[in-house]
């Protein structure tokens, strides 16, 4: 996971390491049929969003800066001037067209993540190889806890996200493990779980990059519309009363 999410980050236009990076807010990749470099993602909320960028448009150039593949987009923007708008010429359909696309400061990751997760559904796990489904009653309330075996804060994390899913299980909350670890590993986790834990193997990172967990621990809370409500990144002192305090936020009649 740790190389797919250096990718991941990598992919996002802007320039690295510096308060004032620009940044427009796509995922891009090289495409044979993309002499440029292809818009994998437009993240929502995001300059190209609101530019009108869309998935599968391919960038060709950046005001006067040529642009064959996703480096060469991540360096046009090197130097940009923040809300200073900058042409992009891109093929859709094959038609060549421009947009207009002002760059805003990179946002942090936890930044980052909330702002494309809080509301929105959370995909489907249809690439994780899971290990144990769960099951039960209909879940008004998930917690998806992104974890690995080799994360020292994982373990510390461990009791306290027990004792919260103990505490309201029988209010219809379901846990999910989505482990760093192969599927053996995964397995020997699961053993070692209340019955009805669902665990899953994510070695490669693939769900985790859906969800920008650029860290572990991550623990993703969704509610029983499938949308995300918080995201918690790490451990810390307060997490036990923070997880406690979303899920009975969520729970709440309305």
């Amino acid at each position: 996971m740790r190389a797919t999410l250096a990718a991941l980050a990598m992919s996002l236009v802007s320039v690295p390491a510096a308060a004032t990076s620009a940044w427009i807010g796509v995922l891009s990749e090289s495409a044979k049929a993309c002499e440029g470099a292809r818009i994998q993602r437009v993240l929502v909320k995001s300059p190209a969003e609101r530019a009108g960028l869309k998935p599968d448009d391919c960038v060709s150039s950046v005001g006067v800066r040529v642009v064959r593949s996703p480096r060469d987009l991540r360096a046009a923007l090197d130097g940009a001037a923040l809300g200073d708008p900058v042409n992009v010429r891109f093929l859709r359909a094959g038609r060549a067209t421009n947009a207009l696309v002002m760059p805003a400061a990179r946002p942090s990751e936890l930044e980052l993540q909330r702002s494309q997760l809080i509301g929105q559904p959370i995909p489907n796990f249809d690439k994780a190889e899971w290990v144990s489904r769960g099951g039960g009653t209909k879940a008004r309330a998930t917690i998806v806890a992104f974890g690995a075996s080799w994360c020292g804060p994982c373990r510390m994390a461990e009791p306290a996200l027990m004792r919260v899913h103990d505490r309201f299980r029988v209010q219809g909350v379901h846990l999910v493990h989505m482990r760093e670890d192969p599927r053996d590993v995964a397995s020997a986790f699961a053993s070692s779980e209340p019955a009805g834990t669902a665990v899953a193997s994510d070695d490669r990172g693939e769900i985790a990059s859906q969800l920008f967990v650029f860290s572990l621990p991550t623990f993703v809370i969704v509610d029983q519309q499938g949308r995300v409500s918080d995201i918690i990144a790490g451990y810390s002192a307060d997490f036990e009363a923070r997880l406690s305090t979303t899920l009975s936020t969520i729970l709440r009649p309305k």
